[in-house]
């Protein structure tokens, strides 16, 4: 299950992610957060629709990846939030397949 599932695509993604300089001090959910249109991660946390958990000061939201970028580098993470987690659910069943090819 997990050779063709959401963790193999997001491993295979992750051989593009940044260069060297940049991977060194980047983070995947700061790569969310500035909703890059060239990020190569996003369209993947979409596809196997991953939910971001972002921390506020009154506690913890819950967003579907399905609709959390609104437009150009715009998110619906409430203002002075913080990324806490992203969740990648993994009970698509033995016939999920999933893979992310880069261009």
């Amino acid at each position: 299950m997990y050779a063709t599932g959401p963790l193999e695509a997001i491993r295979a993604q992750l051989r593009y992610f940044a260069g060297w300089q940049i991977r060194n001090v980047a983070s995947v959910g700061g790569n969310i957060a500035t909703a890059s249109p060239i990020s190569d991660l996003n369209p993947v946390w979409v596809a196997v629709g991953a939910k971001v958990h972002a921390r506020t000061a009154e506690g913890t939201v819950e967003l579907g990846m399905d609709d959390f970028f609104v437009g150009y580098r715009k998110t619906k993470l409430p203002p002075a939030s913080v990324i806490e987690k992203i969740v990648v659910p993994l009970d698509g069943g033995p016939r999920e397949v999933v893979k992310a090819y880069k261009q």
